[in-house]
């Protein structure tokens, strides 16, 4: 009885500390990325883009999470693809930021766009806003995933269309493939586990 509890516990005063430290990573990136833009640059996308993936590493050693990461010699450095992985938890996304070699573009639900400073942070570093739940703009957007394919960027799709819940992998949706098909690009899948 007095195990269950203290590990009940333990678990909520983790994730309060998780949370702040989430907390702590959006606002350190709104005001180092504010800073950065003082300074003249071409790609101000990229420098923030740098930004945000050292502080996702840091967010990974400070919160004293574990990652193994493999294959990564599999990873094109000399061209850009279509990274598809699965979609377990909102740590996917900090994950593959800080630990994929090269700048990757997003697609992220047009909600966002709405939360302050997360929302500044999307759409300064470019990537893309999608609405869910109208399939006719699908095809939109996916045309904006074209454009930035041929930016020499690296477009991340989670073909599931949403995160899982219950841990298992749902049925792929057509558009990551379709993409990397008519933009002929390679496909690259990602496999995530645990988050």
């Amino acid at each position: 009885m007095v195990g269950s509890v203290i590990s009940w516990v333990v678990i909520r005063v983790y994730t309060i500390y998780i949370a702040l430290l989430t907390f702590f990573i959006f606002i350190s990136h709104y005001l180092l990325g504010n800073v950065s833009l003082l300074f003249p640059s071409k790609d101000k996308a990229n420098r923030l883009a740098l930004i945000a993936k050292g502080l996702a590493k840091f967010f990974f050693w400070f919160s004293g999470m574990r990652v193994t990461v493999k294959g990564t010699h599999n990873y094109p450095l000399d061209y850009n693809c279509v990274l598809v992985a699965n979609h377990q938890s909102l740590l996917d996304i900090l994950l593959l930021m800080a630990f994929i070699p090269k700048r990757l573009i997003f697609f992220a639900k047009k909600e966002l766009r709405h939360v302050p400073i997360l929302n500044w942070g999307l759409i300064h570093m470019g990537h893309v806003f999608v609405d869910r739940e109208k399939a006719s703009k699908a095809l939109q957007q996916l045309e904006k995933m074209e454009i930035k394919l041929e930016q020499n960027l690296n477009v991340v799709v989670f073909p599931e269309g949403t995160r899982t819940v219950n841990g298992e992998v749902s049925e792929f949706k057509r558009g990551a493939f379709h993409l990397a098909a008519k933009m002929k690009k390679p496909v690259v899948p990602c496999y995530i586990k645990g988050t």
